[in-house]
């Protein structure tokens, strides 16, 4: 990827100029893909230019209006002022070429390998996100997307945590399986589902009677062994 170059401005000013006159299509080869896109499936064509020219916004229509009043093609400057802006999917450079009024901008969009595709016109200011060089809109826009996957990664980490704490303060004090199994079905044939239950744990308790006095009997004979 490589900072745009004045002759590509030229290029498409040469093409529009100016837009009220524009009659056939400019080369696909010039265009990005986007915007190849949305004339095919709109079936928009250069008779109306602010449709052809620009994507849908509040200040399109005034953004060819002024190139129109304005752009002649021997008023292309040696350099223009440049900013660049840069996400996830795509890189644009914002070309400022008329100053006059409230000042229009092009945008073009990086397809690697073609190079830059002309994209959209519209008024300046530049946006506030954009950055005077490619390398520092393409470094930021990476180091965002690593905020944003780290961010993301984090989520569902304290997600899965909060996760399996709710399931274990949702399962403290609940029986265990072994014990849920062990207690009588409900379709027990005596007709008394409380009578069994009561049954069961009647029998734990006389066990566990049982388990205590053998460890009773089991200390005294082990400490008093000449008494027991």
């Amino acid at each position: 990827m490589f900072p745009i170059q004045s002759h590509t401005v030229h290029l498409i000013l040469q093409y529009i100029s100016p837009p009220s006159l524009l009659t056939r299509p400019l080369p696909p080869h010039v265009l990005s893909k986007p915007l190849l896109q949305r004339h095919h499936f709109l079936q928009i064509s250069p008779d109306s230019p602010v449709e052809y020219l620009c994507w849908p916004a509040p200040h399109s229509s005034r953004a060819i209006e002024i190139l129109d009043n304005s752009l002649t093609s021997a008023e292309e400057p040696d350099d223009y002022s440049v900013r660049y802006t840069s996400d996830a999917e795509h890189t644009y450079a914002h070309v400022q070429v008329l100053a006059q009024d409230e000042g229009v901008r092009m945008l073009f969009q990086w397809d690697d390998p073609d190079g830059w595709k002309y994209h959209d016109t519209q008024l300046m200011p530049f946006p506030p996100s954009s950055r005077s060089t490619l390398e520092q809109a393409t470094a930021e826009s990476c180091t965002t997307d690593e905020v944003l996957e780290q961010t993301g990664s984090a989520a569902f980490t304290i997600a899965a945590d909060t996760d399996n704490e709710d399931d274990y303060w949702n399962a403290y004090g609940v029986p265990s399986e072994d014990l849920i199994s062990a207690l009588p079905p409900r379709s027990a044939k005596d007709g008394s589902c409380e009578g069994a239950e009561d049954a069961y744990w009647a029998q734990y308790s006389s066990v566990q009677g049982d388990f205590s006095s053998l460890i009773f009997s089991h200390c005294l004979t082990s400490y008093f062994p000449r008494i027991c």
